[in-house]
């Protein structure tokens, strides 16, 4: 197996480190954003590089615009072999500052591409009891002060799941650790369309999710409507009874049925293999060159 590779400082090298006075490391001041890249090619790249930058301008981070990260993950994805599935982490720290919380006067970008591994299968979710606060100075950032989500991650997993679902601030489903969520269910009444599937608005204190927003864009056919809705917890019970069907997305996953919830499991979706189907059109169209 191709061993890992980093881009730091203008080139591309074995290993990688950052100095002990750096922000990403003693404060965790910065951004980061992930994807999948089967050899050259990456799902929405464009959408990864606007995320970042958007979310930049939110914490007022400076950011090195888009050619330079585009040119500094084509070259990490130039020294592996041709066609190899690499998972790459764009990590874009506030860079060297003085101790306390005051920045320092450049930011440091540093990519990591690994071999991708293949994505763990069933979704075991667990409900964890803190919440997520739509109106904190991170909600819908990509930070790389992931603490509470380490936190939530071994309380699911000393529970036997693999991702935590929360919960925000008004009760309302939010988001998994890692991904976004989707619930599947049958159309209410009339409705023009048979099926429905829905996730949290952005409000809610989510991440605005690359696949997530494929989904909304993309997804919606003859027979299934596809929009935001917000959700309380009653949702889970729905799922339990078969009344409803919880999905994750991301962007190395697609969008991937929950088996399990806080430890009951929950019925097969019919729709499943469809909607498997439909991430995989959806993917094959938004692959761009990087």
């Amino acid at each position: 197996m191709t061993a890992a590779r980093f881009w730091f400082d203008g080139s591309v090298r074995d290993a990688a480190f950052v100095a002990a006075t750096d922000h990403g490391f003693t404060i965790g001041d910065g951004l980061f954003e992930t994807f999948v890249a089967e050899g050259q090619r990456v799902v929405a790249f464009e959408r990864h590089l606007e995320r970042m930058a958007t979310s930049c301008r939110r914490i007022e981070l400076p950011y090195p615009g888009d050619e330079y990260v585009r040119r500094a993950v084509r070259e990490l994805l130039q020294s592996f072999e041709p066609g190899a599935r690499v998972r790459v982490r764009a990590t874009l720290s506030s860079g060297d500052g003085p101790p306390g919380l005051g920045r320092g006067p450049a930011a440091r970008l540093l990519i990591a591409g690994n071999p991708a591994p293949a994505p763990a299968d069933p979704v075991n979710m667990v409900t964890v009891p803190w919440r997520r606060n739509p109106a904190g100075a991170l909600s819908g950032i990509k930070s790389i002060s992931k603490g509470e989500d380490v936190v939530a991650a071994q309380f699911a997993a000393a529970r036997g799941g693999n991702e935590a679902l929360w919960l925000n601030t008004h009760g309302q489903i939010c988001e998994g650790s890692t991904t976004n969520l989707f619930v599947l269910a049958p159309a209410a009444g009339r409705a023009p369309k048979p099926w429905k599937l829905a996730t949290p608005p952005l409000s809610s204190g989510c991440l605005p999710g690359i696949a997530r927003s494929l989904v909304l864009e993309r997804a919606a056919g003859r027979e299934l409507s596809v929009g935001e809705e917000t959700m309380d917890s009653s949702i889970i019970d729905h799922a339990r009874n078969g009344r409803a069907w919880l999905f994750v997305t991301s962007a190395g996953r697609g969008i991937v049925p929950v088996s399990s919830i806080d430890g009951d499991e929950l019925p097969a979706c019919p729709q499943a293999p469809k909607l498997s189907a439909m991430w995989g059109r959806i993917a094959a169209g938004a692959l761009e060159s990087v």
